[in-house]
């Protein structure tokens, strides 16, 4: 303990700041992922140039890749809309939605694209990468999750059985 009563090291307070900060990160993302609120967040945070802030902030730059790098890394694409995003945010909302059904039932397989951006899922490219990475089985469930395809398309009747299987 120093002599003001507080223990000698900074590492304490450093985890504590870290802490909040992540907690704050983790209600602005949540606020950028309801269509109602996001484009007001949207401004605030291009006005106060915050996402710029935070990648040139030392916590950023010396962080190892943990919670708080990721979420700011996951602020600044949500920021950057994709070539898909529209001007009544539906993209965004097809991306969130997206994101929910595979961390539901797929978030080991799909985990990039659940914890993505929404404007990084809205590219159409990116996902596709990603999507290119996932078996036939999980492929085929998404695709008859968002009901793309029917349960009883005979065309997909071998994947259906191979997916049940697994």
């Amino acid at each position: 303990r120093d002599g003001d009563g507080r223990d000698g090291g900074d590492g304490g307070r450093a985890a504590e700041l870290a802490g909040h900060a992540s907690k704050c990160m983790e209600l602005v993302l949540d606020l950028l992922s309801c269509p109602q609120t996001r484009p007001c967040v949207l401004s605030y945070l291009d006005a106060h140039n915050v996402s710029v802030r935070l990648a040139l902030s030392a916590a950023y730059r010396s962080s190892s890749p943990g919670l708080l790098r990721r979420q700011v890394d996951m602020l600044i694409d949500s920021e950057r809309p994709g070539d898909g995003v529209d001007g009544d945010g539906t993209a965004v909302r097809r991306a969130h939605a997206l994101q929910k059904l595979l961390h539901r039932h797929h978030r080991e397989e799909a985990g990039e694209v659940v914890f993505a951006g929404a404007g990084r899922v809205s590219d159409p490219k990116w996902l596709g990468e990603r999507v290119a990475l996932w078996t036939e089985g999980t492929l085929y469930d998404v695709c008859r999750r968002l009901r793309l395809v029917d349960d009883g398309d005979p065309s997909c009747l071998a994947t259906d059985a191979a997916a049940a299987q697994a």
